[in-house]
């Protein structure tokens, strides 16, 4: 555990709170860990010391992927915490709580965004080990069907943000 700040007051002691707690720690290894067993595993599948399908060999990067997604999606649909604003009378807090609001609400369309490409980067990584497998039939074009749709939908979110920076 990280050591608490010397020199606080009773009061600040009780509302301290460990900035790396041990479960992010905990989880932070756990994604090591994962990370680690999917290259030994595809170094192991591409050397011909094991002979398993491909789908086995990505299990601890979908794990990965599904958590990234989960927590993505969580912080982009969470409610912004903030002061009803027309109780606020002081014109320089009010515009500080509207900053703040902003700031989440960008936070919140990045980690959209973000959950948006683990998911096309899961469906396209399981769509390739399906065609590696040979337990689909594609063709490689349609086999990287994700990634052109994740190119395309990016192109044209840029282009509508362009557009309503410059119409603004």
């Amino acid at each position: 555990p990280s050591v608490m700040p010397e020199g606080l007051d009773e009061e600040d002691q009780a509302e301290w709170e460990d900035p790396d707690p041990l479960w992010s720690r905990c989880l932070s290894l756990f994604l090591l860990a994962m990370f680690i067993l999917w290259q030994a595993l595809l170094c192991a599948q591409l050397d011909g010391n094991i002979d398993v399908p491909y789908m086995v060999v990505f299990i601890p990067f979908f794990i990965s992927e599904l958590y990234y997604i989960g927590r993505d999606l969580y912080e982009g649909t969470r409610k912004v915490e903030a002061p009803e604003l027309s109780e606020i009378e002081d014109p320089n807090f009010k515009y500080a709580v509207l900053e703040k609001i902003w700031q989440e609400e960008q936070m919140k369309k990045q980690a959209l965004g973000s959950a948006a490409w683990h998911f096309f980067r899961s469906l396209q990584v399981l769509i390739i080990c399906l065609e590696v497998d040979d337990d689909i039939d594609l063709g490689w074009w349609l086999a990287l069907l994700p990634l052109w749709l994740y190119v395309a939908m990016q192109f044209c979110c840029s282009q509508v943000a362009l557009f309503t920076s410059l119409s603004a």
